[in-house]
């Protein structure tokens, strides 16, 4: 009986054996399938470490040009409000400027029939060395003008005429009168004891300057002045 059971246990052996082995094969399998897993796993999880500090990096950036971006945005409604208010303020300024201009240049093209007879002086001064008189003299827009000058008196005379732009050049420098012009374009001068000019003058505004210099005279002494403007309409 022991006989016959012999190759029932031996094929029983048999199969566990095989079992065993293909348990084994199998459990080196998973083992190997599990620490690739587990390598894959430590790789990714240190690629989601590093995405993380790189988010963390840019979110930080992020913020900072958000908060600049604001800050550059109120500058920018801050001039753009003053910008506003400087083009109102130009826009009010640029009306009344061509109000003016307006009204200057009315008042130049007539300023000939007022002024015609006002440029023509006749004068007697009792005058003191190191004094003078000024006389304006206005040419408008659409005239020329001949201007006749005559000085005379016992006293010797500096006689001159300026565009007033020279005119307040001379005032400025504190030079005497012939020192002065000749450092000053487009104006004359004439010294002697009796002047008598004639000028042409273009448009503009002059001054004619009777001066008794205290270097050559001691004395008051009469200054007869006469100064006559003749205006014709330009062509």
């Amino acid at each position: 009986m022991s006989t016959s059971a012999s190759p029932g246990l031996l094929i029983a052996v048999i199969a566990l054996i095989s079992i065993t082995a293909i348990l084994g094969v199998v459990l080196v399998y998973m083992y190997q399938s599990y620490t690739a897993l587990q390598t894959r796993y430590e790789a990714l999880r240190g690629m989601y470490s590093s995405l993380q500090s790189q988010y963390g990096y840019l979110q930080s950036q992020y913020s900072n040009l958000q908060s600049q971006y604001n800050d550059l945005s109120n500058k920018y409604q801050t001039l753009q409000s003053q910008y506003a208010t400087l083009q109102s303020q130009y826009n009010s300024l640029y009306s009344e400027y061509q109000a003016l201009q307006s009204q200057y240049n009315a008042l130049e093209s007539n300023v000939g029939s007022v002024f015609a007879s006002a440029d023509s002086y006749y004068d007697i001064y009792n005058i003191t060395p190191g004094s003078g008189v000024v006389y304006p003299i206005i040419v408008p827009n659409g005239y020329a003008a001949t201007v006749d000058i005559y000085a005379s008196s016992s006293n010797y005379l500096e006689v001159a005429l300026f565009p007033v732009e020279s005119f307040n050049s001379f005032m400025a420098s504190g030079e005497s009168l012939y020192s002065a012009i000749s450092l000053i374009s487009s104006s004359y001068v004439w010294l002697g004891y009796t002047i008598s000019e004639a000028v042409a003058l273009k448009p503009g505004h002059y001054m004619v300057v009777v001066y008794v210099p205290a270097s050559y005279n001691y004395a008051p002494a009469n200054v007869t002045i006469e100064i006559t403007t003749t205006l014709t309409p330009s062509s």
